[in-house]
């Protein structure tokens, strides 16, 4: 998939939380005209990893989830995680040793399609 030019702080304004709360099916449909399939390349913080060995149910669709807090918050005074990273089981594989390195605060760059 190759890499758009989409930012965190464009993609957070047209679909984040406040424009969906606002209006969710503008928010959806400019999701699905805009961001859909498309390449990002963002990073942000690690908030918590999770293998499918803490929740087996999991495994039919990916491996492991990363949460991800960005720099601009999704949500104005809400601590948690922004954004979920799902990988599949031959992207883990692929990177099996960064992904179980990783420790909460750890700053990571990371490519994906939303």
């Amino acid at each position: 998939m190759p890499i758009s030019g989409i930012t965190w702080s464009a993609y957070k304004k047209d679909v984040g939380f406040d424009a969906f709360a606002a209006n969710p099916r503008s928010a959806i449909q400019k999701f699905e005209r805009h961001y859909f399939m498309r390449g990002i390349s963002w990073d942000g913080y690690v908030v918590r990893v999770n293998l499918n060995d803490d929740d087996p149910m999991s495994m039919a669709f990916h491996s492991a989830s990363l949460l991800i807090k960005m720099d601009e918050d999704d949500r104005e005074g809400v601590h948690g995680p922004d954004i979920g990273l799902s990988l599949s089981e031959h992207v883990l594989t692929i990177f099996s040793e960064e992904v179980g390195s990783f420790h909460r605060g750890d700053h990571i760059q990371f490519n994906a399609t939303l």
